[in-house]
């Protein structure tokens, strides 16, 4: 059996002693989707961060495609698009438009170079419940 393409174990992580993530246990194999839902808060970006490499974990490990996300973070980043809803809203009405779902399908469809590892890659896109 071979080992999940995502896989994430005991991840911790506070912000100025609050806790956000608390022991987060993950693992998805490769072609299988998830999508993260949950109220404002819930630490559901600050997840994403720390797979997309952006900020560290308190404790835990996360893995992506085999590669260590804080040993590898050089080779992982070969494998995460990451599209932060913030970039993609409008002025007026607080929701993405038709830019976001644009770019959103292409990084969604795009391939993902990576020489060498033959594993996909990985798409890591927040929004929040409303």
């Amino acid at each position: 059996m071979s080992a999940p393409f995502l896989e994430i174990k005991g991840l911790k992580k506070t912000f100025s002693l609050k806790p956000i993530l608390r022991g987060v246990d993950l693992f998805l194999d490769q072609g299988e989707r998830m999508a993260l839902l949950g109220a404002n808060g819930a630490g559901k970006t600050t997840l994403l961060r720390i797979l997309a490499g952006l900020i560290k974990p308190g404790a835990g490990t996360a893995r992506i495609g085999g590669w260590d996300i804080e040993q590898e973070a050089q080779q992982v980043r070969h494998l995460v698009g990451f599209v932060p809803r913030a970039r993609h809203r409008t002025a007026t009405a607080g929701r993405p438009d038709k830019t976001c779902g644009r770019a959103c399908k292409r990084t969604l469809s795009r391939p993902a170079p990576t020489p060498g590892i033959g594993a996909g890659h990985i798409t890591l896109a927040a929004t929040a419940l409303t």
